[in-house]
């Protein structure tokens, strides 16, 4: 079965990428910048993994301790209050739990309990369990310095002319919607064709060095009996 070539009018931003700007003026940059879209994307990723990973079970302990001490001293403060306020009661500890309430008391965590808690820590999870605050630090700082070129040549490739303005809104890059555009097309035939269903070999040189370029070959179908084209204009 042979495909009805389609209109170039009809194919997302075919005639801007093909023919306006041509094919010569953008791939070898749009291939450039999918490279570097990747090697961000790594890199944004690992800083994101940095700053989510647990710090060292020592900052751990530092860090609980600071609200904790508070916590203990207020704690040891009001009972010792209420000790001397019930100490005519006929048993002051029992006076106390009540005004404490039961559940208070249960759920206190005593200094001994903490430090059991924080040794069962580091023998579940290990001594080296963690990354500390210094090599968090540099390790952000130093993808952080590998992100900021990749970012600026990402913003020197990406040029405005590839964001039109469409109904005061500006579009995602239209190089993308074209190649994706053009995939899907390979996709459903059993041999090359360009955009508009033809005949790769049977279209301009721009468009077939385009076409090898961003490795369309890539997505032939081998299973259809679907095939493109045979030149531009083709109506069965």
């Amino acid at each position: 079965m042979i495909a009805i070539a389609k209109r170039t009018c009809d194919v997302h931003w075919y005639f801007e990428l093909a023919k306006n700007i041509g094919y010569k003026n953008w791939v070898q940059n749009y291939l450039i910048l999918v490279d570097l879209k990747k090697e961000y994307s790594d890199l944004k990723r690992r800083h994101s993994e940095c700053r989510q990973a647990s710090m060292t079970i020592s900052e751990l302990r530092e860090k609980f301790e600071k609200t904790y001490w508070g916590y203990h001293d207020r704690y040891v403060g009001r009972v010792a209050d209420l000790i001397v306020r019930t100490q005519n009661a006929p048993d002051p500890f029992a006076r106390v739990e009540r005004l404490l309430g039961r559940h208070y008391l249960e759920n206190y965590i005593s200094p001994s309990v903490m430090s059991d808690s924080f040794e069962k820590i580091e023998k579940d999870l290990g001594a080296g369990y963690g990354i500390s605050k210094e090599e968090r630090e540099k390790t952000l700082s130093d993808l952080e310095a590998q992100m900021e070129p990749l970012k600026a040549r990402i913003a020197e490739l990406s040029p405005a002319q590839f964001f039109p303005i469409v109904r005061g809104s500006a579009v995602a890059d239209i190089r993308e919607d074209f190649v994706r555009e053009w995939r899907s097309t390979q996709s459903a035939f059993n041999s090359g064709c360009n955009p508009c269903f033809v005949q790769i070999n049977n279209c301009h040189p721009d468009e077939q060095w385009a076409y090898r370029e961003l490795n369309i070959s890539r997505f032939i179908n081998h299973t259809t009996a679907q095939s493109p084209a045979p030149e531009p204009g083709y109506r069965r």
